[in-house]
């Protein structure tokens, strides 16, 4: 029997995590998709690639039509997400 995506993340989604959080604590806001793939020397469309697991995940969010609005979710917001 197949499960599905875990809420645990791999260890490059880890590292995505962390630093979004280290982004939004330096700036104030969330990072930008080419922010996120400067940061994890890696390219745009791999950084899309682990928002998109991420998301999937419940552990990140963003907010439609905000830029920037890229976030970590804690476990509260991820029942609510």
């Amino acid at each position: 029997m197949t499960q599905g995506p875990t809420n645990h993340p791999t260890k490059r989604q880890a590292e995505a995590i962390a630093a979004i959080r280290s982004f939004q604590s330096e700036h104030g806001y969330g990072p930008s998709i080419a922010d996120l793939a400067r940061g994890l020397a890696i390219s745009p469309s791999a950084a899309v690639g682990l928002i998109t697991a991420l998301r999937l995940k419940r552990l990140v969010a963003t907010s439609p039509g905000v830029a920037r609005s890229l976030r970590v979710l804690d476990a509260a917001d991820r029942h609510s997400a």
